[in-house]
């Protein structure tokens, strides 16, 4: 006779051995990533008109400097976890136009027209900030920049001034940044750790994944992009519902890159980074949206708290969403010239 709780607990042991085996698998993956392993370098398609690519040590990186030459600091944009550099069109025109500033602006690797290193094991707020370092020393420039970060941007931007500092960055603007607390994590804890084990079960079909991925990252769009109100945003609309979903169907690596930095990056959990940035000196204002619906408008009342005593001033906008930077760049142009211009 068979005794069925022999067999139960002998599946359950099994199951535990081959979960065991695929953590141990998934650690020795990643210690290899972060000891220099394999880079992904294939190239992406061309760029728009008037980018650029430069190799840098984790890949190709695309990015586009508007301005002229001799037109005072150079502003650096970085943008957000689904954004590119096509996100800054709206402020790029009027900092250049208006303001007669020099904006540079990167597609973080991944994104856009960059390439997609393998993030294994690496911070991912320190491998972003990596790539903008290496990238401003590749094309020569050294001054101090004003650094204005979106979203996920916002925090890589932190990282960045706080590691750098003064000699470096000349002021800090954080645009609905994501990081703090009240910021409600893309993908729960529990299902970051099953993605680790299933991607390494070999029976899992990979794109499986994926399709959950391009799920997730649909309904970030629709929640961000559906509320529109400028009329200047066919050129991104035609990015996000084309060519990104396109890209995300055709290329596993930019897919791998996405599940990575949700996995990962620390979208409600960079309190650590800020705190840095605050100790840093470097001066800082912030953007916010009532309106927000990725980073909610009670993250301000925790930035507070860390920047006080700091070089630190705050905006708040009635209109826009979390694409502040698009729907309403007016609003940050107009706090962003005076703040960098006084420091």
């Amino acid at each position: 006779m068979i005794d069925l709780d022999e067999v139960f607990f002998g599946v359950v042991r099994a199951a535990l051995v081959v979960i065991a085996f695929v953590l141990w698998r998934s650690s020795k993956r990643r210690a290899y990533v972060a000891d220099g392993g394999a880079v992904a370098t294939r190239q992406t398609a061309n760029p728009p008109e008037g980018g650029k690519v430069q190799q840098l040590t984790r890949g190709h990186c695309h990015y586009r400097i508007d301005g002229e030459k001799n037109s005072g600091k150079l502003v650096v944009l970085v943008h957000g976890l689904i954004g590119c550099t096509l996100d800054y069109g709206p402020l790029c025109k009027i900092l250049v136009e208006q303001h007669r500033r020099r904006v540079l602006r990167l597609d973080l690797y991944g994104r856009g027209w960059s390439t997609a290193p393998l993030m294994g094991a690496d911070s991912l707020p320190e491998l972003y900030a990596g790539q903008i370092a290496e990238l401003l020393f590749a094309i020569g420039e050294r001054g101090p920049i004003d650094l204005v970060g979106n979203s996920m941007g916002g925090a890589i931007a932190a990282c960045f001034a706080a590691r750098f500092g003064r000699a470096h960055v000349a002021s800090v603007t954080l645009v609905v940044p994501a990081g703090l607390s009240a910021v409600d994590k893309t993908i729960p804890a529990w299902q970051q750790r099953l993605y680790d084990v299933l991607e390494e079960l070999p029976f899992v079909p990979k794109h499986l994944l994926r399709a959950n991925v391009q799920a997730r990252l649909d309904k970030l769009k629709d929640e961000q992009y559906s509320h529109w109100t400028v009329p200047n945003n066919d050129v991104i609309r035609k990015y996000y519902h084309d060519y990104q979903a396109k890209r995300l169907a055709r290329e596993r690596y930019l897919a791998d890159a996405y599940i990575e930095t949700l996995r990962s990056f620390p979208l409600s959990a960079s309190k650590p980074l800020f705190e840095a940035l605050a100790r840093s000196e470097v001066p800082c204002m912030v953007c916010w949206s009532k309106l927000d619906r990725r980073v909610p408008f009670a993250c301000a009342e925790e930035m507070r708290a860390i920047f006080a005593g700091a070089d630190f001033e705050e905006h708040i906008s009635e209109d826009g969403g979390h694409s502040l930077v698009i729907e309403n760049a007016p609003f940050v142009a107009e706090r962003f010239v005076p703040f960098s211009r006084k420091n």
